[in-house]
């Protein structure tokens, strides 16, 4: 799922036909920086309870990043990672080896150690 308007939007996982819940997203402009904290929540899916959910962070060049979930008092979770480096990193959501969901998440340069770019006419 990649918004291309910002506000709320609706995603809708299903296993198969079937429907298991709904997660609602809300687009903003927030941009996503290396070596800033990167938190989204992680939807209650069906009866599953959080501690049977497991996450795993790659960055993009296929290395783990070190990520926690964390479970909110009022029971909601949340993923949160920080970035060392910047480009397209994926996050992954299982229960078991069943993967859920493959969540793109995209990592600016604002450190300014990105080698140049050389552009060609």
């Amino acid at each position: 799922f990649t918004p291309s308007t910002i506000g709320p939007h609706v995603v809708e996982v299903f296993d198969g036909k079937q429907k298991i819940t709904e997660i609602p997203v809300s687009v903003g402009p927030k941009h996503n920086d290396v070596n800033e904290l990167v938190s989204f929540p992680i939807p209650q899916i069906g009866d599953v309870p959080a501690e049977k959910l497991t996450t795993t962070v790659v960055d993009s060049n296929g290395a783990p990043v070190p990520a926690a979930v964390i479970i909110n008092d009022d029971g909601s979770r949340e993923l949160k990672f920080t970035p060392k480096q910047p480009g397209n990193h994926k996050a992954e959501i299982f229960i078991g080896n069943k993967k859920l969901a493959t969540i793109p998440i995209s990592i600016n340069d604002t450190t300014g150690t990105s080698p140049p770019v050389l552009c060609v006419d």
